[in-house]
């Protein structure tokens, strides 16, 4: 009991308390992980639900909409898509699932909405769902990443605040040189908000975007630690980060549907 009501405590901190810097990025991410069940599963997503999203997202019901396939991911990983929706608001999580029989009819009047959802079903089915809070962003424009690699991280016990301020403090300005110099397209960070407890591996997520496959691969130019924190010790703080998480899983997403 004492540490659900610690972490509890840190959540509504992270989401009532955020610092008044992140009050233009306040979004939130929430990820439905899949497991396909057929093989014209993207197809289908593609031929039939794009349209549905995107007058959700007119509705402001949600940011974005995307599909990536899960091209590398853990030996016993349970799926293989991931679907991920951009919100601004989190209770808006639950919204375009509300009225959403109306929204299909909308836009399909023709369509046996019941049948629909039955086909979607037997193409796919959602194995677990995650909502995180967007922490702090890199980004130039607002293109999706053709690739993400996602970083899945446990901070320390005693560590986590640290943690957050590394990542912000040092790495979220040399990600946007990064990005600014074409070797990655965007960079996220976001924490855990629901579900959480001891029984999950990570508390914190990092998405790197890249627009092509050999920019995972590429070095950075040598300038770029630099030009972002002068003749600050990269190995010091590198290590100091280090200290202060756990990489718990990597994986890399692939894109193959979007608004």
């Amino acid at each position: 009991m004492a540490y659900i009501r610690i972490r509890l405590f840190w959540l509504l901190s992270v989401l009532l308390l955020a610092p008044l810097s992140f009050a233009d990025e306040a979004k939130y991410l929430s990820v439905a992980y899949i497991k396909s069940t057929a093989s014209d599963f993207v197809e289908f997503e593609r031929n039939n639900w794009v349209d549905v999203h995107r007058e959700l997202v007119k509705r402001d019901q949600k940011v974005s909409w995307l599909l990536y396939r899960v091209k590398f991911n853990g030996v016993e990983s349970k799926y293989d898509y991931v679907r991920l929706n951009v919100l601004q608001e989190w209770q808006k999580v639950e919204y375009p699932y509300a009225n959403l029989d109306s929204v299909i009819k909308k836009i399909k009047p023709d369509l046996d909405v019941a049948d629909f959802y039955k086909k979607t079903d037997s193409r796919r089915q959602v194995v677990g769902n995650v909502l995180y809070q967007l922490l702090g962003q890199s980004t130039i424009s607002d293109k999706p990443a053709k690739y993400i690699v996602i970083n899945e991280m446990k901070a320390v016990d005693g560590h986590a605040s640290r943690y957050r301020e590394l990542e912000l403090e040092y790495f979220k300005p040399f990600h946007s040189q990064r990005i600014k110099a074409g070797v990655m397209n965007n960079w996220q960070f976001y924490a855990r908000a629901f579900p959480f407890g001891s029984r999950y591996d990570s508390d914190y997520v990092t998405l790197n975007g890249f627009d092509t496959w050999e920019d995972i691969m590429k070095n950075n130019p040598p300038d770029i630690w630099k030009n972002t924190h002068g003749d600050l010790d990269f190995n010091a703080v590198h290590d100091d980060i280090l200290s202060k998480r756990d990489t718990v899983n990597i994986e890399i997403w692939e894109l193959v549907a979007h608004l």
